[in-house]
């Protein structure tokens, strides 16, 4: 069966957000359906604050997968919608040491078709920096379409995932 690892490192991906040395990720296997799984589409933004922002994202095709890496502050994530349908949490990893960080992976079987917002919630704490990946995916297993998702705080010594 063919599979695609889709992971988010938080240092690499948005250094110029974040400060200090923070490496932590989160990854999960995405698994296909009868043929192989194809990348549709990617977007991505960033926030500061401590409410609802939106990431325009279109997605196509058939065998649908969303998947969302948010990464920032230590506030909690409220919830992650896609044109109004409720996101899955898939795994959160915090980092070990200050400033802390979060790491979150939200997933969506059959997403609907065409151009919406995915709306994401961080209200009710104190403002933080934001950043946010979304790739959409064809050709994905629609029963089971990830496998159990890893993460670590690459900071510690002598950790692997």
């Amino acid at each position: 069966m063919d599979h695609k690892w889709y992971g988010f490192d938080l240092n690499l991906a948005n250094k110029a957000l974040m400060s200090g040395n923070i490496q932590v990720i989160a990854s999960t296997q995405i698994a296909a359906g009868g043929g192989g799984i194809v990348l549709d589409a990617t977007s991505s933004g960033t926030y500061t604050g401590n409410g609802t922002w939106n990431i325009s994202h279109t997605v196509a095709g058939s065998d649908r997968y969303l998947i969302v890496a948010i990464a920032g502050g230590t506030q909690n994530i409220v919830g992650v919608t896609y044109n109004g349908s409720a996101m899955t949490s898939l795994i959160e990893q915090v980092s070990g040491a200050a400033p802390l960080y979060r790491v979150r992976l939200f997933g969506l079987v059959a997403p609907s078709t065409g151009t919406a917002n995915i709306a994401i919630d961080t209200s009710g704490g104190a403002p933080a920096v934001y950043a946010a990946v979304a790739s959409s995916w064809t050709g994905v297993n629609q029963a089971t379409p990830t496998g159990t998702a890893v993460s670590a705080n690459l900071g510690a010594a002598g950790t692997t995932i």
